[in-house]
């Protein structure tokens, strides 16, 4: 199965408060032990889930770290966003 195919199911199903959730867990376990180390088992205990959630929701690493990425882009791009409206306030 393809990354974009994996990807698109996984847009599919998504709960963007459950990737809120599982984005602050994911980041530091990749940060520990980067993308190929960080095991699934691992990723699910410190999220206090079941493998079997984790992968529902994001069947493979590959998606489990769009996810982070795509997470911290929205956050960026709503800061941004809210900047630059043409009513904020300049400080």
């Amino acid at each position: 199965m393809s990354l974009l195919h994996t990807l698109l199911r996984w847009r599919r199903r998504v709960d963007h408060d459950r990737v809120t959730t599982f984005a602050r867990f994911l980041a530091r376990r990749f940060l520990e032990d980067g993308v190929d180390g960080a095991a699934m088992r691992a990723i699910a205990r410190d999220a206090g889930t079941s493998v079997g959630m984790v992968t529902y929701y994001f069947p493979t690493k590959d998606a489990l770290f769009a996810a982070v990425v795509e997470h911290a882009y929205k956050g960026l791009l709503d800061d941004l966003g809210a900047a630059l409206a043409p009513d904020a306030p300049f400080e």
